[in-house]
């Protein structure tokens, strides 16, 4: 079988687990959304702000690791200890933290919610390793299984909980049961625990030198991912009600939905595969190049029903009082042609060994993405939307092309064009219609990317199935 039907297969495979995710996460969200208000909402966002900020260092390049490097038990265990104790150090700066960033905001209530984040910080710690065995495995669906699972039982116990009368904790108690559930699972499949050794044989030192580059560029990629991530929750969490901040957030999560179910796929599968056709001397840049354009198709339907029903589907999902959100979802939807392509890249800058250059790429595309954000957020909110637009098309996508497709990845000019041209003018055509108000424009823009995006995905289909 090719490679390229491989990753198809596993996409499908995977992805038909997630997307039941989904439509659980989906149902569990309407039922939850009738229990709670946008203020509720909005205390769960800002405290769901730090835990992202412990978060990001929680798997600093571990799981990676384990999934890059010689397959051997010693050093796996030597992770683990490594993910549990940074699990433990992050969990307790966040619960130390809490009371001070509930006085900075002056709502105490915050302080409980930020402490039961840095359980659960610790709590993540625990399956990670274990996952990223799974995943040097290639047992993707094994594992999406067990993520649809813990979905399930999230979902069922947020709603119990909503209902019972649990406010916004409902949102977080939940949380502490998925890290277990999975370590529950993933144990009977990986064994970590060392027995007739003792830890204090463990190679410690010399994995600790393996990982220390990857960890070190890794943890500052995704300390400048959160910030230009989340500069907008951070601004409106200040600037803005907290029931402003709940249908943003909302929006912002809803919108994002299709991105991380694809990305989430993404990034299961695209690590392990092609790091197997690097290390067998295949030529990884040809099979990504057909890759992402199929990537870059996929995302037309959710393109379209946010563009013309924005505001109808938030209110059949989430009832009357949340039908506002449709006012930032619509902008926000903007970015999807060409979110999932800078996702897939951002794979491929680990299997070509460049971690240096994925954190150049980051900083300055944070950079542009953080002034957008700035300028339009004293505006409005749609201001702040545009401005991070903006930031996305003239300094993430450049730099990523450069960095990453011209430098690393080893693409000509002409061959960048050619992957990223339509896309990058369906957004540009989308953002001039959203700006100017033109609706009859933005119907034949949506028409055109659909038909492009269709005629990509035809021609992939053809050429890897009946070519």
């Amino acid at each position: 079988m090719s490679f390229q039907r491989q990753i198809v297969n596993n996409f499908l495979k995977v992805g038909l687990l997630k997307y039941s995710g989904l439509v659980v996460t989906f149902a569990g969200s309407a039922l939850v959304s009738r229990q709670l208000d946008p203020e509720e909402y909005g205390v769960q966002a800002i405290g769901a702000i730090y835990f992202g900020v412990v978060t990001l260092f929680l798997d600093a390049g571990f799981s990676l690791a384990v999934i890059r490097e010689v397959d051997t038990p010693a050093f796996q265990r030597s992770v683990r200890l490594f993910a549990l104790g940074m699990g433990a150090l992050l969990g307790s700066l966040l619960i130390l933290a809490a009371y001070p960033i509930a006085w900075w905001y002056g709502m105490p209530e915050i302080t409980w919610v930020l402490v039961l984040y840095g359980v659960c910080a610790f709590l993540n710690a625990i399956p990670i390793v274990h996952e990223a065995i799974l995943s040097r495995r290639e047992q993707f669906g094994y594992i999406a299984r067990v993520a649809l699972l813990a979905t399930v039982v999230q979902v069922i116990a947020t709603y119990l909980l909503a209902r019972a009368g649990f406010s916004y904790y409902a949102l977080i108690l939940p949380l502490l049961a998925v890290p277990l559930l999975k370590y529950a699972f993933y144990h009977g499949k990986v064994d970590l625990i060392a027995r007739g050794r003792p830890w204090r044989q463990l190679p410690f030192r010399a994995s600790f030198r393996r990982i220390r580059s990857l960890m070190v560029n890794l943890s500052v990629f995704q300390v400048l991912l959160y910030v230009s991530s989340n500069i907008d929750n951070l601004y409106l969490s200040k600037l803005y009600s907290t029931a402003n901040l709940g249908l943003y957030n909302r929006a912002y999560n809803f919108n994002r939905l299709p991105l991380t179910i694809v990305s989430g796929v993404i990034s299961t599968i695209q690590l392990p595969m092609f790091e197997r056709i690097r290390q067998e001397g295949q030529n990884v840049k040809y099979e990504f190049t057909q890759y992402i354009h199929l990537l870059g198709g996929i995302a037309f339907p959710a393109v379209v029903i946010f563009h013309l029903f924005p505001y109808e589907i938030s209110a059949f999902i989430w009832g009357e009082d949340w039908r506002q959100v449709g006012a930032y979802l619509y902008p926000l939807s903007i970015l999807l042609p060409t979110s999932l392509m800078i996702s897939a890249a951002g794979n491929l800058f680990i299997v070509f060994r460049g971690e240096r250059f994925l954190v150049y790429n980051t900083a300055i595309s944070s950079l542009a993405q953080i002034v957008g954000a700035s300028i339009g957020v004293y505006y409005s909110i749609e201001g702040m939307i545009v401005g991070i637009i903006l930031g996305n098309l003239f300094g993430s996508l450049p730099v990523t092309m450069y960095f990453g497709f011209y430098r690393l990845f080893g693409y000509t000019l002409w061959e960048i064009f050619r992957v990223w041209w339509f896309n990058y003018l369906m957004v540009i055509g989308l953002l001039s219609c959203y700006i100017s108000g033109n609706a009859e424009a933005t119907y034949a823009v949506l028409a055109v990317y659909s038909a492009g995006s269709l005629y990509s995905i035809g021609r992939y289909v053809k050429h890897n199935y009946f070519g």
